[in-house]
């Protein structure tokens, strides 16, 4: 292409640009000034034109018109540039503050870690283990049972309910009574004599109770444990012949030996037990001869030296002295002295 025509190239490039940036005179033409060296096109000079470098290193004035000269389009640059290392700080900021969202909540109950205030963390929501949900340790009275520990827990420290304050259920044999349902509990001793009974509704096997308990050394038991009726207040009997009855007597013998007996018991009934007193319960007899054969005495004993007759006859008169009267009690048995009156 000839100079000519490469001059010309220029001018419609440079009518162009003067068109987006040059100004207005009062023809209505536009003006264009080079702001170039009018180099020929083509011609180099070993370095890279700015504007080429520009476009190729990236740089724009995004966002930005460029209506203005030169100086705008450096001010784009600028703006650009400036806007891009502003972007990138910001990016960085929000790095940062996404690495302070993953250190997670702080510290609290159940995280598994013992922190202040706390004295147990397990790591759990469980509240019936020997941590409680609230990381306080389990103990008996707090109102949880805790499982494979505690029977019970009522959350009070009474003793006397159906849970015990050691958080165990409370049952007869424990030693402690259970307010409205246990009569008595004494532990070990029940269903002894003299003590509770082993279901603990009652009171056990005692004097008193109405009721001879042999096995506990019981010859009697009138209901009461008073002493001077018969039955002790041990529940033994008041006399020689134990268990004869409530009421007691002098046997007649002058050796201030009491028998028991009934109030019903005929002549004839005390007689007999009033023998026994003195001989032994079981060991008396009807010993025959005599007036009328009806004296008891020591069961084969007769009638001689050291033997007694306890009389529930009179003894007639013309007989052999001394004569005597119903009750009387005669030693030897064969017309002895009258020693006493079991009657009496």
């Amino acid at each position: 292409m000839s100079m000519l025509g490469r001059w010309g190239q220029v001018g419609v490039l440079l009518a162009i640009a003067g068109c987006a940036g040059g100004e207005d005179d009062d023809s209505g033409f536009v003006t264009t000034v080079p702001t170039t060296p009018t180099m020929p096109v083509g011609t180099t000079t070993g370095e890279p034109d700015p504007t080429e470098a520009a476009s190729s290193s990236g740089a724009s004035t995004t966002g930005a018109p460029t209506t203005g000269g030169g100086d705008d389009t450096t001010g784009g640059a600028t703006s650009g540039t400036t806007g891009g290392e502003g972007s990138s700080s910001g990016v960085e900021m929000s790095t940062s503050g996404g690495s302070n969202d993953t250190t997670g909540p702080g510290p609290s109950c159940g995280d598994g870690v013992l922190d202040p205030g706390e004295a147990c963390d397990d790591g759990n929501a469980a509240d019936d283990d020997v941590c409680r949900n609230t990381c306080v340790v389990a103990a008996c009275g707090d109102g949880i049972v805790q499982v494979g520990v505690e029977a019970c827990d009522d959350g009070n420290a009474a003793d006397d309910d159906a849970c015990r304050n050691t958080c165990v259920a409370a049952a007869c044999g424990d030693g402690v009574v259970q307010m409205g349902v246990e009569f008595c509990d004494e532990g070990p001793q029940n269903g002894m004599y003299e003590h509770c009974a082993g279901d603990c509704s009652k009171q056990g096997p005692s004097c008193g109770d109405k009721v001879v308990d042999a096995n506990a050394g019981e010859t009697c038991d009138d209901g009461n444990k008073q002493d001077g009726d018969g039955c002790s207040a041990m529940c033994k009997g008041e006399c020689a012949n134990q268990g004869g009855g409530s009421l007691q007597a002098e046997n007649g013998t002058a050796m201030n030996k009491k028998y028991c007996y009934e109030p019903g018991d005929s002549i004839d009934t005390r007689a007999r037990k009033a023998c026994e007193s003195h001989f032994g319960v079981g060991a008396c007899c009807l010993i025959p001869g005599g007036y009328s054969g009806l004296q008891w005495g020591q069961c084969n004993g007769g009638g001689g030296p050291g033997t007694y007759h306890f009389h529930p006859d009179p003894h007639p008169n013309g007989h052999c002295a001394p004569n005597y009267i119903v009750g009387d009690v005669v030693s030897p048995g064969w017309c002895g002295v009258v020693l006493g009156n079991f009657l009496d």
